[in-house]
């Protein structure tokens, strides 16, 4: 088991809090994506393939990624130019790293899941979720690296259910065909 993060000194980083700028909302945003930068252009997270993001299309001088992880679809008007930057996602930018060097530890899950490119080709992804399944970083299996797609906080229980309930179903199927199996809890 591949085991990035002692088990027994598993704890989440701090929340970033707009209050850490004084309310400050553009020192807040730069101070969110320094820690992205940090932790997914400077230096790469610990994991079994490189991690990469999606440097193009560039939005006010920030990758593509990061505008993704810090923002929701707009469910009025949706695309990725009609984004809403979500305070939530903000301040849980440090989880993300995190959660990724903690897959195979005890205190987070992880699966594969198949889902459609906007170019309509399967993907493979790698969820990987707090054991409560209310945060999940989500990763495209490239063939020699992961692609981060997106990382958020999930807020409805029905929501939570549905992604242990993908989880369980995954943790059936890879055990009846020998597929790589996560740690079940």
């Amino acid at each position: 088991m591949d085991r990035t993060i002692e088990d027994s000194k598993f704890q989440l980083p701090d929340l970033l809090e707009l209050s850490d700028c004084s309310g400050d909302w553009s020192a807040y945003q730069e101070m969110v994506y320094q820690v992205f930068k940090e932790e997914f252009v400077l230096h790469i997270p610990k994991s079994d393939k490189p991690i990469q993001i999606r440097s193009i299309p560039v939005e006010h001088q920030k990758e593509n990624t990061f505008w993704h992880l810090v923002s929701e679809d707009n469910q009025n008007n949706p695309g990725e130019s009609n984004r809403t930057i979500d305070i939530e996602r903000c301040k849980r930018i440090r989880w993300i790293k995190y959660l990724i060097e903690a897959k195979g530890s005890e205190h987070v899950v992880w699966w594969k899941n198949e889902r459609r490119r906007q170019n309509g080709k399967k993907s493979t992804n790698i969820v990987i979720s707090l054991l409560d399944f209310s945060y999940i970083v989500v990763l495209s299996d490239r063939r020699s690296y992961y692609l981060l797609l997106s990382a958020y906080p999930i807020r409805k229980d029905r929501k939570r259910d549905s992604l242990r309930q993908e989880y369980e179903q995954y943790l059936q199927s890879s055990q009846k065909v020998g597929c790589d199996t996560p740690k079940k809890d």
